[in-house]
């Protein structure tokens, strides 16, 4: 299969996949979200934001390696995968305490040290199965990532509506959901073990001692993503109260939501560029790099004008009333969408080409950059203050890894890949601007086709992306 083909199936299959699991995590944010209010979602959502700083911490950049690694040799899977698992669950229990003793010293992690344990529990089992999905996409068969995500998400989905229907408590929540995730463990394990290779955790330390050493750097990449997206909520729950956390996290959910599309395209995409690189096929990874750039242009763009239109509508359909202040920070991170989504990208090239020091140097100045403007702006402006260091911290590092890309032979022409889908989505919120007052689903439709009109006209789409998404659907006709 050409490389053309293998990533419009790939990618096909993990959009599919995402945008259903996207759709069914949305009802879970609603429910939640509007049975707890905006204090109990904001401690909800500075618990998980507190324990993935752990998460982070635990993952020694195994995930990003392990992709890149069982692309490069799936006959060692079996030893590499029950070595990860085990790995990863030793690293998680330890930092699971270190996670402990700091809940116990914050005043705010410490009125809710027993959510912290639960979501510790429910995020365990979560990391373990994202592990196998890796399984799943760097054998480039992520119809099976499709089926497991699928069941994974309704399981949870299932376990909140039954607890919130009873009880509108977080504790019984956490617990359904936890329920949930280790039926979800079980299916995972059967379809990795079935399919591909049966392994079992194993323990063999010398394995690990190098397997560490090679993923150091993804490891502190890894962490210093998470510290720049994240500790922004743990900042203002322990500096504002839980009130404020649950209004930035209302909008900052959306965008995360979002962040999938440049996950799904660098998935499928990434184990073709570290092959290329490898083979020492430069121009075939500089062409895919800067199709992939494109692509997510396209995506972006229309995303952020059409966030920051519809800001508002948009909080009080999905929030109600009890979110308002959340429309303010929405218009202010829809400006980062863009910069997210090829910060992304670049990032993953940076991998690609072996420069993992050049992308985790990057991370660790925006790490902490964010922290102090959060420092700095969090007491000024308290949720909004929040925002402003996010947005500031994305188009510092845009800036910066674009130019580390650059100045290692892959310079993107920016100017000639943006003035399209940047012209179709200015038409397009124009007309948002323009339109009456009408439900959000037809404003989301009358801009979506306008925008898919407009950049057919200027040639947006050109013929070879147009015959990827024919070849996707004879997959999928065939399927």
């Amino acid at each position: 299969m050409s490389h053309a083909r293998k990533i419009a199936q790939n990618t096909g299959l993990l959009f599919i996949s995402e945008l259903a699991n996207k759709g069914i995590a949305f009802l879970l944010l609603i429910l939640i979200a509007r049975r707890l209010g905006e204090l109990g979602y904001g401690a909800y959502s500075y618990a998980f934001a507190f324990v993935s700083l752990f998460v982070a911490l635990s993952n020694l950049g195994l995930d990003t390696f392990l992709l890149k690694e069982l692309a490069r040799r799936k006959d060692k899977a079996k030893e590499i995968m029950g070595n990860a698992m085990g790995l990863r669950l030793a690293t998680l229990l330890l930092s699971y305490g270190l996670a402990f003793v700091l809940a116990w010293g914050l005043p705010a992690s410490r009125a809710v040290l027993p959510i912290i344990v639960l979501v510790m529990v429910h995020e365990l089992l979560t990391a373990l199965n994202a592990q196998m999905t890796i399984l799943f996409k760097a054998f480039e068969r992520n119809e099976f990532t499709v089926y497991t995500v699928t069941v994974d998400r309704l399981l949870a989905l299932a376990a909140a509506a039954i607890v919130l229907s009873f009880w509108s408590q977080l504790t019984f929540l956490l617990i359904g959901l936890i329920c949930a995730k280790l039926l979800a463990f079980f299916w995972y394990a059967f379809v990795a073990s079935k399919k591909f290779v049966s392994f079992f955790f194993r323990f063999d330390f010398s394995l690990w001692k190098s397997m560490t050493a090679e993923a150091l750097l993804f490891w502190m990449s890894r962490v210093f993503q998470v510290l720049y997206t994240q500790i922004d909520k743990v900042m203002l729950g322990v500096m504002a109260g839980f009130a404020a956390t649950g209004w930035y996290s209302g909008a900052a959910t959306l965008i995360d939501g979002l962040f999938f599309l440049p996950v799904i395209v660098m998935y499928a995409n990434f184990p073709v560029m570290s092959r290329l690189f490898s083979e020492k096929s430069h121009d075939l990874l500089r062409n895919v790099y800067e199709k992939s750039l494109y692509m997510l242009l396209v995506i972006a763009l229309p995303l952020s004008v059409g966030l920051w239109l519809l800001a508002d509508p948009l909080i009080s359909f999905i929030y109600g009333g009890q979110f308002v202040e959340s429309a303010v920070v929405l218009r202010m991170l829809a400006l980062l969408v863009t910069p997210l989504f090829v910060n992304y990208l670049i990032g993953f090239l940076l991998n690609a080409i072996d420069k993992q020091g050049l992308f985790t140097f990057a991370g660790g100045m925006a790490a902490i950059l964010n922290i102090l403007l959060n420092l700095f702006l969090i007491p000024l402006y308290v949720h909004k203050g929040a925002a402003l260091a996010t947005v500031v911290t994305q188009v510092v590092n845009f800036a910066f890894i674009a130019w580390l890309a650059a100045r290692n032979g892959y310079a993107a022409p920016f100017h000639k890949l943006v003035y399209k889908p940047l012209i179709a989505a200015g038409i397009m919120g124009l007309a948002l601007w323009w339109l009456p007052i009408m439900p959000m689903v037809g404003l989301v439709a009358i801009g979506g086709l306008l925008y898919l009109a407009v950049l057919l006209m200027l040639d947006g789409i050109p013929k070879e992306e147009l015959e990827l998404v024919l070849e996707l659907l004879r997959i999928k006709s065939k399927s």
